[in-house]
């Protein structure tokens, strides 16, 4: 299953990336890939690769088209993540 969330940050960045469940990889709009790691039923989101980076969502994620929650980033950056799609 893929799942493309929308980060949208505080400072007017917006990212889209897609999550691929069976291949545990992430691709954004831009091209960086890497692997993520997320317990079922957490509410972080660990990334390795092009960039190493720890997301924390405010709620636990869902898997569910149009779930939106706030976020913090292990880059600093803050906002909403929002699930735009799965497939």
């Amino acid at each position: 299953m893929k799942i493309t969330a929308k980060f949208a940050a505080n400072d007017g960045t917006v990212t889209t990336a897609t999550f691929d469940q069976e291949t545990g990889t992430v691709t954004d709009i831009n091209g960086r890939r890497g692997r993520f790691s997320r317990a079922e039923g957490s509410s972080t989101i660990q990334i390795e690769g092009d960039d190493k980076l720890t997301i924390t969502a405010k709620d636990p994620l869902q898997l569910v088209v149009g779930f939106t929650t706030a976020y913090t980033a292990s880059n600093g950056k803050s906002g909403t993540v929002s699930i735009i799609s799965i497939g």
